[in-house]
């Protein structure tokens, strides 16, 4: 390795910041080309600047940014939004619509899927879609009427 500086090797000042180093470090290795001798001597006196600063930091005498001297320390909390609470709706509007039955929820799910898995099959699809289309419309115009009787 040469005797020079590990700064002088980068072209950096003592005190330059470490984003600085990486820049130079890069810069320099992308001038070199391919020399893998002199990338090496590059690598190595990068290292030495970083294990130098890490000397200097362990004794006290590089000035640590708070935040990473002491990460454990959470930023403070963002304050907490209380929700608005919902009025409750009018007795009209609960009478208006009816929650329906389980059973009613399966048939209409159940008639739906296998309705929309036949539209998948390429064999039916074209040539069944306007049956299909005129069966879901038909199941829908039956919930409604069911829906309306039992009202």
């Amino acid at each position: 390795m040469s005797q020079q500086n590990p700064y002088e090797q980068l072209g950096v000042a003592e005190d330059a910041t470490f984003e600085e180093i990486q820049a130079a470090k890069q810069r320099v290795i992308a001038q070199l080309g391919g020399d893998r001798q002199l990338q090496d001597n590059i690598e190595a006196a990068y290292d030495a600047i970083l294990m130098e600063r890490l000397k200097l930091r362990q004794q006290g005498k590089i000035k640590v940014p708070e935040g990473i001297r002491f990460p454990e320390k959470s930023p403070p909390a963002a304050p907490k939004f209380t929700s608005l609470s919902v009025p409750n709706s009018p007795s009209w509007l609960g009478d208006t619509f009816e929650r329906p039955s389980q059973s009613q929820l399966l048939t209409t799910s159940g008639v739906y899927t296998v309705l929309g898995g036949a539209t998948l099959v390429p064999s039916i699809a074209y040539s069944m879609l306007p049956t299909i289309l005129a069966f879901g419309a038909g199941f829908s115009l039956y919930y409604i009427n069911q829906k309306q009787t039992s009202f």
